[in-house]
């Protein structure tokens, strides 16, 4: 891909400039902290390189915001927005609205951000197209528990990111721990639980990065060697978002260690089998497990992971040789080329 002269260039940064969120728990706005450290790093980088940088912080309203796009509508937008007006269900509503104001747009668009967001959805299109996901079921509110005799189980809400509502409860062992679960999911949430067969091999991660036919970078995998023995080995919002507590320690993100051909190649086609799949592009993650055999399981699709320079995605970036502005700059021109839609 021909580089772009991004000096002079106007680049927004679309972000939600309100950490609070709509539902959930109040640690959940965490996550939405942490944007805000990856919108004032990414307006420095670009800054330096001579681009144009438009503050678009989404407040209380998004009049403001989308009125300020239809007057003067920047070359492309760094969509750095999960969660509008505190509200992951409205996410994929700012993507729509950049494509009625005909502005490119980093990241996944509307279809395929509503689609990831169900991740029982994401798990029906994986089966049917052949890709290995845990058994599961889908518990909503003011409905029975469902018959369920798969342990251990991991329990979920249906419909969140950040590994919000996940702790170390989430891993159940027996129906009374299931129901407590699916009914504290229901009660903070206010959506559905995804009851999940618990894969407990290796967690290992994939990201992609490009257009039609991205490229794959090299795997990461989840340390759990440090993690107490009374602890499940799975990544929480402890983990992912409280920096120095026990679970962060106990799960150190590191270059997968060595893996058989087939398993890499089975990662490798599971992903882009994923990535077309869901319909997400520039950027991507997917999750998986490997069980007993070491067959490994697709957990999630993540469309618009973390950007931040010390999240996953970065980290495989470096891997492959690069650098975090140059991450930035290769999803900013993939979006840039391809236009509003």
């Amino acid at each position: 891909m021909r580089q772009t002269d991004w000096n002079g260039r106007k680049v927004g940064i679309l972000y939600n400039a309100e950490a609070a969120l709509v539902r959930g728990f109040a640690r959940d706005a965490l996550s939405e902290a942490d944007t805000l450290r990856t919108v004032a790093l990414a307006r420095r980088a670009l800054r330096a390189i001579g681009a144009r940088v438009v503050d678009l912080g989404l407040g209380p309203e998004a009049r403001t915001v989308l009125a300020r796009l239809a007057r003067r509508p920047p070359d492309v937008v760094l969509n750095l927005c999960d969660a509008p007006l505190g509200d992951v269900t409205l996410e994929p509503h700012l993507p729509a609205a950049l494509e009625l104001l005909c502005v490119p747009y980093t990241g996944a668009g509307p279809a395929a951000l509503d689609l990831c967001r169900h991740k029982s959805t994401v798990k029906e299109r994986l089966r049917a197209a052949g890709i290995p996901t845990p058994a599961w079921t889908v518990v909503d509110p003011h409905r029975p528990l469902p018959s369920w005799n798969i342990w251990p189980a991991i329990v979920k809400p249906v419909a969140e990111d950040a590994s919000c509502g996940i702790d170390r409860g989430s891993v159940v062992h027996d129906r009374r721990a299931l129901r407590a679960r699916v009914e504290r999911i229901h009660r903070r949430y206010r959506e559905p639980a995804l009851v999940e067969r618990f894969v407990g091999g290796r967690e290992l991660n994939v990201a992609l990065v490009g257009g039609a036919v991205p490229r794959v970078l090299p795997p990461g995998e989840i340390d759990f060697s440090a993690m107490p023995a009374d602890r499940p080995r799975i990544v929480t919002f402890d983990a992912k978002w409280r920096a120095g507590g026990t679970e962060d320690r106990g799960t150190r993100p590191v270059a997968a260690g060595p893996l058989p051909p087939a398993v890499h190649r089975a990662l490798r086609d599971h992903a882009l089998a994923a990535w077309r799949i869901t319909g997400v592009r520039d950027y991507a993650r997917v999750d998986f497990r490997l069980d007993e055999r070491h067959r490994p399981f697709v957990l999630e699709v993540n469309p618009n992971p973390d950007l931040s320079p010390d999240a996953g995605l970065a980290r495989a970036w470096e891997r492959a040789g690069g650098d975090w502005t140059g991450l930035l700059l290769a999803i900013l021109e993939h979006a840039l080329r391809r236009g509003p839609r």
